[in-house]
């Protein structure tokens, strides 16, 4: 069936509780950038007069790879960037990765100091709007099997994150349609390959997408129609 197909396993969770006045994170060392991330070595500053865009930044980059969420020493910056401490630029990359990337640079003492004492720090400007965390699920059944997130970007296109396990055949390609739509919609891209453990990570740009619906199909090939060939699981964003 379509749910044993493409099961989403990630994606942004649903513990929302505030990650804040946290211990500094640990060094990360030799560790894989991915590895490092997934311990909460992350912090999260909001450099906007817009209350919550720290906690929204948070929620996209998943709760469990920031360690420290709170206001930036500098107020007014419209755009957002990532700061390493030294030896840490290769994770500063990889947040940069998840986040469409913007700058990254070098950190200062009161933007370390700022968020805890964490090594790598998002410090979010205005030109993100916010996040949005919704529901994946199966077309035949309406079960939930995971979540999609959707950063809201202003002056650029949003940017939409999955992450997923597959089985079975088929290429997983995403479209992103008209409320309601199944049969038609704009090809995004093909997940990239599984990794080792079968997760594969799904980010694309994508125009407007908030108020409009994310739909992932099961395609024969590496060329694609003008609709989705056989949907699967949906998303209204």
């Amino acid at each position: 069936g379509a749910a044993t197909w493409f099961v989403v396993s990630v994606g942004g969770e649903e513990t929302k509780s505030p990650a804040t006045q946290e211990p500094a994170p640990p060094p990360l060392g030799e560790e894989s950038a991915r590895d490092a991330l997934q311990k909460r070595a992350v912090g999260v500053l909001n450099a906007t007069t817009v209350p919550g865009l720290g906690g929204a930044v948070r929620d996209f980059l998943g709760a469990d790879r920031v360690a420290y969420v709170g206001n930036s020493p500098s107020v007014g910056i419209r755009e957002t960037f990532v700061a390493h401490a030294f030896r840490h630029k290769r994770e500063a990359q990889r947040v940069a990765e998840l986040l469409g990337w913007p700058p990254v640079r070098g950190m200062t003492r009161d933007v370390r100091q700022a968020a805890g004492g964490a090594a790598v720090v998002v410090v979010v400007g205005s030109d993100i709007r916010g996040s949005k965390i919704v529901p994946l699920r199966d077309l035949d059944t309406n079960r939930r099997v995971g979540t999609v997130s959707v950063l809201d970007r202003a002056g650029r296109d949003d940017l939409v994150a999955l992450e997923a396990r597959t089985e079975g055949d088929g290429y997983p390609g995403v479209w992103l349609a008209e409320p309601g739509a199944t049969t038609s919609g704009r090809f995004l891209g093909f997940a990239q390959p599984p990794g080792r453990d079968g997760t594969i990570e799904v980010r694309f740009p994508a125009p407007d997408a908030i108020d409009r619906r994310l739909l992932v199909s099961r395609e024969r090939g590496a060329e694609v129609g003008s609709k989705p060939r056989e949907p699967l699981l949906v998303a209204d964003l």
